[in-house]
């Protein structure tokens, strides 16, 4: 995968999980990245800011930045912030610049929004001396985004133009893993086709609400971790449901086995929720798993979604 999509990807990861400077040091390396790509013969910091300027400096601009030297997110700056924050751990960028002078530099940090719409502030305050005081307060949010849109635009036009966009070689323990598993079950269910093996009967407890969704024939998934007990399922294999309130017994065939890394991608599988036991109007989580099972075990085993058809013994 290329450099810049993972990039992408991980800045959205940190924002959503509110981890706003993990996106910033994710962020200002882009510049560095696409700047390479677009001026490959220039040196690092005139590149960084030349990409930047173009399609980000530029635009950022307003007329009061340019009259009354309003700080804003320029090239100059944005480079001055990634070598502060990425090498010495610090904001410390208060200085001279081409367009303005820089007082007093400040992050803001704010949760995220349901449209991604968040404001920076520039000001120039007047002291009783006659001096003037330039503050920009930059919001971490709205310089990720930005960033990470820009590089989405640059991204398309380099493809469309066939660019030589730097790899990043990546081994998926994971994805391995979750390909020995399926390889694993499909191994199990075709050995006892061939050895003409009887179907096995398997014994699960559910809570009232599941047992009677399964009964009526709207939940067709049933969610598991896939542990070392679960790895004897088989297609064609029988589950015998026990309601944990009323002991009652239904059965169910097992037509399908849908093996994901984690529930989130279990979740993002399956479309229609009801399926997997909520009700139509309900909203479905991922975190819900976390009420049976430890997230430790989750990323240990992976999850299991049976596929299920209610049978008759």
């Amino acid at each position: 995968m290329n450099s810049l999509e993972l990039i992408i990807k991980d800045i959205n990861k940190s924002l959503d999980s509110e981890c706003l400077f993990s996106a910033l040091a994710l962020a200002l390396t882009i510049p560095d990245i696409c700047g390479k790509i677009l001026y490959p013969e220039k040196k690092t910091g005139v590149r960084y800011k030349l990409w930047y300027n173009e399609y980000i400096g530029d635009y950022e601009k307003s007329p009061d930045e340019k009259s009354r030297r309003m700080p804003y997110m320029s090239g100059e700056l944005c480079y001055a912030l990634r070598c502060a924050f990425l090498h010495s751990g610090d904001t410390d960028v208060a200085k001279e610049y081409a367009d303005f002078t820089l007082d007093d530099f400040i992050l803001i940090t704010e949760s995220k929004k349901p449209f991604d719409i968040y404001g920076d502030s520039a000001s120039l305050s007047h002291e009783f001396d006659g001096a003037t005081i330039s503050t920009y307060e930059v919001n971490v949010r709205r310089l990720c985004c930005i960033l990470k849109w820009s590089a989405e635009a640059f991204l398309k036009k380099c493809k469309e133009e066939s660019c030589n966009i730097p790899e990043i070689k990546i081994r998926d323990y994971d994805k391995e893993l979750l390909d020995s598993r399926i390889i694993a079950e499909k191994n199990r269910s075709l050995q006892a086709i061939l050895k003409n093996e009887p179907p096995a009967v398997h014994k699960m407890n559910l809570n009232d609400e599941p047992f009677r969704m399964i009964k009526n024939k709207i939940k067709t998934i049933e969610l598991r971790l896939e542990d070392e007990k679960r790895k004897l399922l088989k297609i064609n294999d029988f589950i015998e449901f026990t309601n944990k309130s009323t002991k009652e017994i239904i059965t169910a065939k097992i037509i399908k086995l849908h093996h994901y890394k984690n529930f989130d991608d279990l979740y993002e599988a399956f479309k229609d929720k009801t399926i997997l036991g909520y009700k139509k109007n309900e909203e479905a989580n991922p975190k819900d798993m976390l009420k049976y099972y430890t997230q430790e075990n989750i990323n240990m085993y992976g999850a299991l979604g049976i596929e299920i058809k209610l049978v008759s013994l």
